[in-house]
């Protein structure tokens, strides 16, 4: 009969939807090992009475259901008091002595929380749970007002604290001064509590400890099937995006949701969402394509057209590994916005700024034009000369000019080689009374580039008339350099 009772005023209890969870003080200490036993037995007194009550209620309410639909835990609360100020004199200017136990102390900061969760049913996995909490309104228990005389009247906080949370010797415990904050003072409590929520509120209470975990958890649901079960976790997480629209990886997360449960216009809003990251991992372009071909509508282009436009310079590999797969776009729309307004930064930002090494190791990072060439040779696009002089021109370093070069005799295209050679030339022909004062390092580092190339288009396929104006142009600039810097590159 008891069992009914509580079983039908638990339940009523939890119809408000402003009661996600119910939360009971213990009265009795326990240690962390004896919680994990999952066994009322290891309760005492009151606290015992109290758990076997509510496990034989909840037994009543899986036999009239059919169903597990509730989870029971025991966890710790915890509260946290920062302090400071003065020690008094227990501690001397240099540090020494110890805490006199008459500090002057101010409460700075005040925390609360739970965590340790231990479960006492079988149907979930809460270990891993953790949340702040506001004791007053979460903690069914707490005290909050006593009767004296027939009337109601309203306790002090510090009362119901130590009622609640108990004392502690606050004389004892000081660091000593650190510095201009003075002295500082950390007080814990804990105390054990009691759990109970449905199990359709399992997600609330698993997004209240962490929104990433809610996410994955309703993600790995639909995954496994479960379409329902999975459709009220996504309804839910949508009615909290705000929380999650600053996480590219939820986002994600998100839209393989909406792939799963056929939602159109909320993958549209997502990839809006989604536009200030750009493609920033082979997992965005990944998800992305697959929204393409399952809603193969016009309207996401314009959507994916912005996506491309905030992709970082650093992350063109990933862009590009992107595009291969995205049939929405073509390839020469798509190379127009990666040069032009991916790149476009790039032009000429180093004209007005002299570089101490132009040449060798320390150059300023230039795009990974190598990486857009073969995206070029592969969709045949080397014959947009537009793009590709704008490609050219943003080549910044040696080595970037090497590796293009050698790219350009493996797939033997003798005008893109012309273009990088030209451009060779011209890096090589800037700031050169700058570089007569450097370090001969530098220069040897051009030799050598010129030495690489040369080794690469006399061994490659290709039949190349143009290098040696090449290097003789190179050599006269070389040349220029003052006598005693010659003289150490004659090897």
């Amino acid at each position: 009969t008891n069992a009914v009772k509580l079983c039908n005023t638990v339940n009523l209890l939890m119809d408000s939807p402003k009661i996600p969870f119910l939360c009971w003080g213990l009265k009795y200490e326990y240690s962390d090992g004896s919680s994990e036993q999952n066994s009322v037995e290891y309760f005492k007194g009151r606290d015992k009475n109290i758990v076997a009550g509510l496990k034989n209620a909840l037994d009543y309410d899986r036999q009239i259901s059919g169903k597990d639909k509730w989870e029971m835990c025991v966890a710790t609360a915890n509260k946290k008091i920062s302090e400071y100020g003065d020690c008094g004199d227990g501690y001397d200017r240099w540090g020494g002595g110890g805490c006199c136990g008459d500090c002057d102390m101010e409460e700075n900061e005040r925390s609360y929380d739970i965590d340790d969760f231990v479960s006492l049913t079988t149907n979930s996995d809460c270990k891993n749970l953790s949340f702040h909490i506001n004791p007053r309104k979460d903690i069914t228990n707490f005290p909050k007002r006593k009767v004296l005389a027939g009337k109601v009247k309203r306790r002090k906080e510090n009362d119901s604290e130590e009622e609640f949370w108990g004392t502690d010797d606050v004389g004892e415990g000081c660091s000593g001064p650190s510095g201009n904050e003075g002295s500082t003072r950390e007080r814990w409590y804990k105390k054990k509590v009691l759990l109970m929520w449905r199990t359709d509120c399992s997600l609330a209470i698993r997004c209240r400890s962490s929104i990433a975990d809610g996410v994955s958890h309703v993600l790995s649901i639909l995954e496994g099937g479960k379409l329902e079960e999975g459709e009220k976790g996504f309804q839910y997480l949508w009615a909290n995006i705000v929380k999650i629209e600053s996480s590219e990886k939820m986002l994600l997360e998100i839209l393989r949701m909406c792939h799963i449960l056929k939602r159109l216009e909320e993958s549209r809003t997502l990839l809006k969402m989604l536009k200030k990251f750009g493609i920033n991992s082979n997992r965005a372009g990944e998800v992305i394509t697959e929204t393409t071909k399952l809603f193969p509508d016009e309207s996401f282009v314009d959507d994916i057209k912005e996506i491309i436009k905030s992709t970082k310079q650093s992350k063109i590999p990933d862009l590009l590994n992107f595009c291969k797969g995205l049939s929405s776009i073509e390839p020469k729309v798509l190379l127009q916005i990666i040069v032009n307004d991916i790149l476009k930064d790039t032009a000429n930002q180093y004209d007005n700024y002299y570089y101490k090494n132009r040449w060798g190791s320390n150059s300023p990072p230039s795009p990974v034009t190598t990486t857009i060439l073969e995206y070029m040779f592969a969709e045949n696009l080397c014959h947009e000369s537009l793009e590709l002089d704008k490609l050219i021109s943003k080549i910044v370093t040696l080595k970037d000019l090497v590796s293009a070069v050698i790219f350009a005799i493996d797939h033997q295209n003798v005008n893109v080689l012309d273009l990088i050679l030209m451009r060779f030339v011209e890096l090589a022909s800037q700031d050169v009374k700058q570089r007569a004062y450097e370090d001969d390092t530098a220069v040897k580092q051009g030799i050598l580039a010129i030495a690489e190339i040369y080794k690469a288009i006399v061994s490659g396929p290709l039949k190349y008339e143009k290098f040696a104006e090449s290097v003789s142009t190179v050599v006269n600039i070389i040349s220029s350099l003052p006598e005693n810097q010659q003289q150490k590159l004659n090897g």
